[in-house]
């Protein structure tokens, strides 16, 4: 349980790090995002953005899609092959896991 605890902290603290370093290194983006937000806080009775506001908060997340499509959180995917295939010259058979290292 731990790991996955961590895990889930670690990806969501380096996805929020490097949006807010990326945001920074652009300060028109950021100040989109930041009329987003304040225009979706000033149609509401309190300063909050709540679960079903962020639907309304498109650019916000683009940035932040960006962000993890950049500095991605999980350096390396997996993919089973459907049939045998040749990779740089060497054979995978059918029904094997591949990881990819980003």
């Amino acid at each position: 349980v731990d790991t996955f605890l961590v895990a889930g902290y670690e990806t969501t603290a380096s996805t929020l790090s490097w949006t807010l370093y990326s945001l920074a290194q652009h300060p028109e983006h950021q100040d989109k995002v930041r009329e987003e937000v304040r225009q979706l806080l000033s149609d509401k009775a309190v300063d909050t953005v709540e679960w079903e506001d962020l639907p309304k908060l498109p650019f916000l997340t683009q940035c932040l899609k960006e962000a993890m499509r950049l500095h991605s959180p999980v350096p390396y995917i997996s993919r089973r092959t459907k049939e045998a295939t040749v990779i740089d010259g060497r054979s995978v058979p059918s029904d094997t896991y591949v990881a990819i290292n980003l």
